[in-house]
């Protein structure tokens, strides 16, 4: 809102206050221009009255005048040029800026938004606009009412000098028609000025003493300036009143260069006459001062050859009279008084003038005012009012009737009343009411308007009407008391101007004047309608000051109307920007872009923002440039079109390198010049948004990182880095990184602590640096790989001479591709020697900052990457550094080139699709920081109740001193495996660092079966995989049983702690994946000198589901010597794609049949299942054969029921074998081991030699008779290097199954494949599952997945005759039962009715403790159920249509593995076949104990025959 600290009243009588020509000569000039000031300007400050005149009315009644300010300027003869008037409003506006301290009450606030709605530039306008509006002859208010004569003591003829310019002025007066006088006989005023620092006091005396006696006492006066002497010093603190009021600054270069670009780009000719802008020619400083001033015109006119009687209004839009650089100079050229060449607009003003000086130039206008303008203006009021009220009498009143009788109707409109004579009444009553309103007669002066306004409205002199309208709307709001409402008047006035008269300038006075009126009474939406009223087209820069005030009223009103405020914002926006009036047109964009963000606006949005950052960089401000274009090219623009996004990429790239060009050609030079002084040459250049950078999703990834699936050979590697870059896995280009990294992360710790662990169990002693008598408690990871998922709390830490990789995800967001070029890092190295691990150096150290050419990091840059549109795209970048300290990166730096549409065709009027790259030189070299933030702290009440995020090093690095380092490689490292499939390769090692490595062990998962042989012992195997025993298997024997410590064949699995860095958030890790191996490879010499290598066998497992197989290896080793670091680890992980092969599912049961005439109850019935899972055609799907099946037990001993042999099994098919297992002596310290091969005549598989039972022992290290415990192992076994220390955690136990039921049998089945690879060869794999069968009755299954196949297979083996398929639980197989009788009896039941049979009960103890058997029959007409629970169908397998006979219910004692049994008797009526099995065995643990039923009985039938010769039993 147009904000001023003048109060209503005030501002209309400082814009309509008396006017007062000054007619200096030369000499009186050059006084005043000692003080760099002519004498208009020197008396601007001190033009108002501090003291009060009186005036008396017609009537003779006093008047009191408060605060009269008179108006000095030089008469001229002609108006101000078009051009020169337009600049100097267009550079009183520029000069205006927003800025500065916040005034109270300049801003508002609606809603969220604080809106600034100070203006000060629009004031400055108006007051401007209304002084150097032309004088026209309808308004008499700002003709000239007197004339001030000046001549100084230094003349050589004063009085004459005072003659001369009289006449000169009553010469202008009579023959000129510009300046306007409001009557020949104006008032006169003759002031002498005496310069006090030349003395002649008395010469200045006697010229005045005369000058009273010719003019007049109250005519003359004598003013002394200029009291301090050029030898004084100017005081401390002296004012500068002259500040306010001139406006001399230079037309400053950048605002030259900024025209310059407005003409290229908007390709306006600025030299038109017709153009709306300001004028393109380089006006001089003291020109546009003069005209940037209240002076209405120079002193001497700007061309001679003009026509005096002819001038046009300077402010007019429809002048096209041109004027060019000529007319300009030639006007500064004739300006009224030369300067002296040691002035300039920078100069300090009234340097020779005293306090006292002041005060006698403000007693000068009060006594000119007081003492003879005000008296002057009294007597011409009286004799005005004598002249109206004569002529006002019968003639006025005949000549008006005979006028209306004969003439027409139709009266033409009077524009400028040439009709009116000078002595007209209708005049003489205009010039009488401003007369009375320049001396503050308010209610004189509306008599007087209403008066004339009605005569000019009879009269149809509608310009002379607006006018008196205008002051009388005036006059009434100056009375105070409204006998009508001013706004009436100012809106007829208004109208009448604009519509009726054509006068747009003076209609724009009106309006501004009315504007006043309706902000004064809060009438903010009349207000806002009078404005918008007055914009056209034809003033650019009158109609943006318009439409702003406007916009600012619709905020003021007692509801805001914010969109209509953001609307008329940005239409005044868009006419600043027209005008040439770029900073207020970026203002006015800016606050609207502030309403309509975020409102889904989309197209205005963009269009906003597309202005503000053409104008942001026109203005050289880069970040609000940065910012526009980023919203502008950002990916929530929807609605743009690709070639619009296109438009807008070219127009910013274009834009920042010509800024660049121009301010920091020169800071780059020196920057460059002096690599010493530690400017950072890439903090020069612009930032840039695009592509996005998420920095919290970077990943720093130090050497000891592989992946092998994403590794480049090492041909590759030297290609990409130079023959002397070490060579290290993590030189990928990018590694895999899921959801899971955090777990991944946390379980690589995990391991790394477990190898700690198992060097402390190992070495039983303290070592270097104190660091393993800590224990684990001080433990410090080697952490590898820093990323979004992973604790970033501690420094990364690498080595000199290693390579980093930095993976950074960019993000396309634009709907266009994008091509970088030369990406590289922006770091900044702190030299320091780190001594300790963690900690920061005591003093700043010196800071080495990237720039070209230096060699103490090395960076490897990206020559070329294209993003594609929408889409994101990783890019490793690495860097060396060569010294040690403390490594910070900063960003990455790029330039950043369009890709634009191809060219169309020649002929054809479509373009091709595609795209091509443009040139180099059209890209824009930039930067973006990066600055991750840590996780946010949710500890304290202070971190809950704000938001405060933890710190993030992960590109903080430190650099420690020479390290080893240690490469691996795996020569032949399988890509896809079967299921099951063992496949042996040979690891190369390789120590790539500058220091010997030592202590080296392995860790694995326990998930991941992977076995490492021995570097200084390497064992012969049979193709690669396995060992054979000497001897071939005879033809006639297909198994063979040892005893062996299997416990030393066993891998031992430990437990792994909690990370501390994971304690806090929780471990996201299963018990069951928190489990790995280590195992110590013995190195040569205990030690591995730089560049040595060394080879180690390894053989790899498919895992026993189809997938992708992740195998993770952590090798740990320890740094020789005094280093910072204890140890260092690589990780390495590779990927295997597994396919199916075999499913092998295995079941045991209790036999029930006899051998010879005893009974072997304790005998174990094994079935095995083989089913080939391979589809395909015969052709094409692999052939499985058996080889060899391995029973492992510490009770059991397998063995075949037949001699077996060779098995293949083509695509689905089953292979069905049935095993027996004998029970043996156990042995804590050994196991069983049978081998039963199904390769008659060929080597049996050494089940005992590497990796056969470590894969087994690895696969099912949970078992009791796999664990081994701490005092049994054997340091003299091969296999015990594996477990040469004992872990400090217990190993896993499992709880115990009943004897009765407990069949603890490992089941190993070796096989061979023959496949067909893709290129038509063919190969044989080799591979072994596992099964733990560890209770009677409970199928098992090689893999898991396949658990409706275990369903199956169990509801088969029920089928066979198992009398519970779904298994029975240890309480019901503590005692086992069978009957024993005859299975077909002939009986003749016609002679004998009743048939009486003996039956044997057999019952043998499987329990460990004696029990208590009792035997309860079956009552007859008992469900199925009740016979045989949860099997009905054996209820119809006969008859039971019987009696048993004697004692049936009967209990026993047996003792623990002890046989009875029982004798019985059965009657039977009738032939038919009859099911005996209707007994109830129940069982008593001790005298008082539970009683628990055991399984039923089998289906025992009996078949009776009906046969005359019939045998009873």
């Amino acid at each position: 809102m147009a904000h001023t600290a003048q109060a209503w009243q005030e501002l209309i009588t400082d814009v309509f206050c008396p006017h007062v020509a000054v007619m200096c000569t030369r000499d009186a000039e050059a006084v005043c221009q000692k003080n760099n000031l002519t004498f208009v300007e020197m008396m601007r400050p001190f033009c108002q009255l501090t003291t009060e005149a009186h005036v008396r009315d017609a009537h003779n009644q006093p008047h009191v005048v408060k605060n009269l300010r008179l108006r000095f300027s030089e008469p001229s003869s002609e108006v101000p040029a078009m051009g020169v008037t337009k600049q100097a409003m267009h550079n009183i506006v520029l000069r205006a800026q927003p800025g500065g301290a916040i005034v109270p009450g300049s801003t508002l606030q609606v809603g969220n938004l604080t809106l600034n709605v100070l203006t000060p530039w629009f004031e400055a306008y108006r007051e401007q606009y209304i002084q150097l509006l032309r004088v026209s002859d309808h308004e008499y208010i700002r003709h000239y009412v007197g004339c001030l004569f000046v001549v100084s003591t230094a003349h050589t003829r004063p009085m004459d000098a005072f003659v001369e310019l009289q006449k000169r002025q009553q010469e202008m007066a009579k023959d000129q028609a510009y300046p306007k006088w409001l009557s020949p006989y104006v008032f006169y005023y003759f002031l002498l000025v005496h310069d006090v620092s030349r003395g002649e006091e008395d010469n200045a005396q006697s010229i005045f003493q005369s000058m009273k006696a010719t003019f007049g006492q109250h005519s003359s006066h004598l003013l002394k300036i200029n009291s301090r002497s050029p030898d004084a010093s100017l005081p401390a603190g002296m004012p500068d009143p002259w500040g306010q009021y001139l406006n001399r600054p230079e037309h400053s270069a950048e605002e030259g260069e900024d025209d310059d670009d407005d003409d290229e780009r908007i390709g306006v000719n600025a030299a038109d006459p017709n153009s709306n802008g300001p004028a393109p020619a380089s006006v001089p400083a003291s020109t546009l001062a003069a005209l940037a001033t209240d002076d209405d015109a120079p002193s001497d006119p700007l061309q001679a050859s003009q026509d005096p009687t002819t001038w046009h209004d300077p402010l007019s839009p429809h002048i096209t009279a041109p004027i060019g650089e000529t007319a300009i100079a030639g006007q500064a050229a004739q300006s009224t008084a030369p300067r002296t060449a040691g002035t300039s607009g920078e100069s300090m003003h009234g340097q020779y003038l005293t306090v006292s000086d002041h005060d006698r130039l403000r007693i000068f206008v009060s006594e000119m005012a007081v003492r003879g303008l005000v008296p002057h203006i009294e007597r011409s009021i009286r004799a005005l009012t004598d002249q109206v009220n004569s002529k006002k009498g019968i003639q006025r009143t005949l000549y008006s009737a005979t006028k209306k009788w004969f003439s027409g109707s139709n009266k033409p409109v009077i524009m400028q009343g040439q009709n009116y004579h000078a002595d007209a009444a209708e005049l003489q009553c205009r010039k009488l009411a401003d007369l009375a309103f320049l001396v503050q007669l308010y209610d004189t002066a509306y008599n007087w308007y209403h008066t004339a306004k009605r005569d000019f409205h009879n009269d149809n002199a509608m310009l002379h009407y607006a006018g008196a309208v205008e002051l009388a709307a005036l006059s009434l709001f100056m009375q105070g008391a409204y006998r009508r409402d001013p706004q009436a008047y100012f809106e007829e006035s208004v109208t009448t101007y604009d519509t009726v008269c054509k006068s747009q300038q003076f209609a724009l006075r009106a309006t501004f004047l009315f504007f006043e009126y309706l902000k004064f009474r809060g009438l903010y939406k009349e207000a806002a309608t009078a404005l918008i009223r007055m914009t056209s087209e034809e003033t650019d820069l009158a109609a943006a000051l318009l439409t702003e005030q406007a916009a600012i009223c619709y905020l003021r009103l007692p509801t805001p109307m914010i969109r209509k405020y953001a609307m008329h914002m940005l239409l005044a926006g868009h006419r600043f920007k027209k005008a040439y009036q770029r900073q207020h047109a970026l203002r006015a964009y800016s606050l609207a872009l502030r309403v309509y963000q975020t409102k889904g606006w989309w197209v205005a949005e963009d269009h906003m923002n597309y202005i503000v950052g053409r104008l942001a960089v026109d203005l050289h401000e880069l970040g609000l440039a940065h910012e526009s274009f980023h919203q502008l090219l950002s990916h929530q623009t929807r609605l743009v079109a690709p070639h619009q996004q296109s438009l807008y990429l070219q127009e910013f790239l274009l834009a920042m390198k010509n800024f660049l060009i121009k301010s920091d050609k020169a800071a780059m030079e020196k920057s460059q010049a002096s690599i010493s002084s530690c400017i950072d040459i890439a903090s020069l250049l612009p930032l840039a948004q695009f592509p996005k950078v998420d920095a919290q999703q970077i990943r720093v990834i130090l050497p000891g990182v592989a992946d092998s699936t994403k590794l480049l050979s090492l041909e590759e590697q030297d290609c990409a880095d130079g023959p002397d870059a070490p060579a290290h896995p993590s030189s990928g280009s990018k590694l895999s990184a899921g959801d899971d990294e955090g777990q991944r992360e946390e379980l690589w710790l995990c391991m790394e602590e477990l190898a700690a662990r198992f060097t402390i169990a190992a070495s039983q002693c303290s070592a270097r640096n104190g660091f393993l008598a800590a224990g684990p408690a001080g433990f410090v990871w080697d952490v590898r790989l820093f990323g979004p998922n992973t604790p970033n709390g501690q420094h990364p830490r690498c080595a000199m001479g290693e390579r980093v990789m930095v993976e950074i995800v960019l993000t396309n967001e634009l709907q266009i591709p994008l091509m970088l070029t030369n990406v590289s890092l922006m770091w900044q190295l702190f030299p320091v020697a780190l001594t300790e691990v963690a900690g920061s150096p005591a003093a700043q150290p010196p800071t080495v900052v990237a720039h070209e050419g230096d060699e103490s990091v090395v960076c490897n840059t990206v020559p070329e990457l294209t993003l594609a549109p929408l889409s994101s795209q990783p890019v490793c970048l690495s860097l060396t550094p060569q010294s040690e300290g403390k490594l910070h990166i900063l960003g990455i730096v790029y330039t950043i080139t369009e890709m634009s549409p191809a060219p169309q065709k020649e002929g054809t009027g479509r373009a091709r699709s595609g795209t091509q790259r443009l040139s180099l030189a059209s890209g824009l070299r930039c930067r973006q920081e990066i600055e991750p933030r840590g996780p946010r702290l949710n500890l304290t009440k202070d971190h809950r109740c704000s938001v405060m995020y933890g710190p993030d090093k992960r590109l903080q690095l430190s650099v420690y001193p020479p390290m080893p380092l240690l490469k691996l490689c795996f020569d032949e490292f399988p890509n896809s495996l079967l299921c099951g499939e063992v496949r042996h390769c040979i690891v190369k090692l390789t120590n790539v660092g500058r220091v010997a490595l030592h202590g080296l062990r392995a860790v694995c998962p326990e998930s991941q079966q992977i076995v490492w042989g021995d570097i200084k012992n390497r064992v012969p195997t049979r193709n690669g995989i396995y060992s054979t025993v000497g001897q071939s298997t005879p033809a006639n024997a297909s198994s063979t049983s040892e005893s062996c410590r299997l416990r030393d064949k066993v891998w031992p699995c430990f437990p792994l702690s909690a990370s501390s860095a994971f304690t806090a958030g929780g471990s996201s890790l299963s018990d069951e994946s928190r489990r790995a191996r280590v195992c110590v490879l013995d190195l040569p010499d205990d030690c591995l000198k730089p560049g040595n290598t060394v080879e180690v066998d390894c053989w790899i497992r498919g895992g026993a589901l189809p997938g992708v197989q992740t195998i993770d290896t952590l090798m740990y080793f320890d740094v020789a010597g005094e280093t910072a670091l204890s140890h260092r680890v690589l990780r390495h992980t590779h990927h295997i794609h597994v396919a199916e092969s075999i499913r092998v599912a295995a079941r045991t049961r209790r036999s029930v049949a006899l051998s010879g005439k005893d009974r072997d109850l304790d005998q174990v019935l094994v079935s095995v299942d083989i089913e080939n899972l391979s589809q395909g055609d015969a052709a094409s799907s692999p052939r499985f054969a058996i080889q060899q099946i391995v029973g492992i037990s510490d009770k059991l001993s397998l063995a075949s029921l037949k001699t077996e042999e060779a098995i293949s099994l083509s695509s689905r098919e089953t292979a069905y074998l049935h095993l027996k297992a004998s029970h043996k002596a156990a042995d804590i310290n050994h196991v069983h081991i049978s081998n039963i091969s199904f390769t008659p005549g060929q080597d049996m598989v050494d089940s005992l030699a590497i990796p056969c039972m470590e894969l087994f022992g690895q696969d099912v290290v949970a078992h009791p008779f796999a664990a081994a415990e701490p005092d049994i192992i054997d340091a003299d076994c091969p296999a015990s290097r594996t477990s040469s220390a004992t872990p400090t955690a217990a190993p896993p136990s499992r709880s115990t199954l009943p004897s009765c039921v407990a069949t603890p049998l490992g089941i190993v089945v070796l096989w061979e494949a023959k496949l067909h690879d893709v290129g038509g060869g063919e190969r044989t794999a080799y591979g072994q599952y596992h099964m733990l069968v560890e209770s009677l009755e409970t199928p098992v299954s090689s893999a898991t997945a396949h658990s409706s196949l275990v369903s199956s297979y169990s509801a088969r083996a029920g089928m066979e005759g198992s009398s519970d398929a779904s298994g029975a639980g240890p309480d019901e197989l503590m005692v086992k039962a069978s009957l024993r009788h005859p299975d077909r009896i002939q009986n003749n039941f016609a002679k004998k009715r009743l048939l009486a049979v003996s039956v044997e009960l057999s019952l043998h103890n499987s329990h460990d403790a004696t029990v208590e058997v009792e035997v309860v029959p079956v009552s007859y007409g008992s469900t199925a159920s009740e016979a045989d629970k949860g099997a009905s169908w054996k209820a119809n397998c006969g008859s039971t249509a019987f009696s048993w006979i004697g004692c049936v219910h009967r209990k026993l004692q047996v003792a623990a593995g002890e046989a009875s049994t029982m004798k019985l008797r059965a009657s039977f009526s009738r032939p038919a076949v009859y099911n005996l099995s209707g007994l109830k065995v129940l069982v008593r643990e001790a005298a008082g104990g539970r009683v628990l039923e055991q399984r039923a009985l089998a289906p025992s039938l009996l078949i009776l025959e009906d046969s005359p010769a019939s045998t009873a039993a």
